[in-house]
């Protein structure tokens, strides 16, 4: 329901060509980031849908393209448009453990809750015969 605005709008925010829902493989693809869905409640009714998601994002990167403080820059330069529905929090967070470090590539995570709220107004589709018994 959410997950293609949330996709879009972090796309636009931390300006990467690639957003993804899985989780990141021993290989630590870079420049990707990767968005942990930890809770979510959503209802619809009275025409509109409503979440509100809490979650994580995560990143890797070579150690000089993606220093301390990449992600804090980011939310703060982007169009307040794409981070209204956003609040982050514990952002660039540098995993002082994770096996990334062993292999010299850089680990930048945040934490955010999105709330989303959209129209909702699903098809019926066409009633094209009645029969009455």
């Amino acid at each position: 329901m959410f997950r293609n605005e949330m996709k879009d709008k972090l796309k636009a925010i931390f300006g990467v060509p690639k957003v993804s829902f899985d989780e990141p493989g021993e290989s630590y693809e870079q420049d990707c980031l990767f968005v942990q869905i930890l809770e979510s409640q959503a209802n619809t009714g009275q025409g509109r849908a409503r979440a509100k998601v809490l979650g994580a994002v995560m990143m890797f990167s070579q150690k000089g393209k993606l220093p301390f403080g990449f992600f804090n820059k980011r939310i703060q330069n982007a169009d307040k448009s794409l981070t209204k529905d956003f609040f982050f929090f514990d952002i660039d967070v540098d995993a002082q453990n994770s096996p990334a470090r062993l292999q010299n590539i850089s680990e930048r995570r945040a934490s955010f809750i999105y709330l989303y709220s959209a129209q909702y107004d699903p098809n019926q589709g066409q009633l094209t015969s009645i029969s009455f018994e």
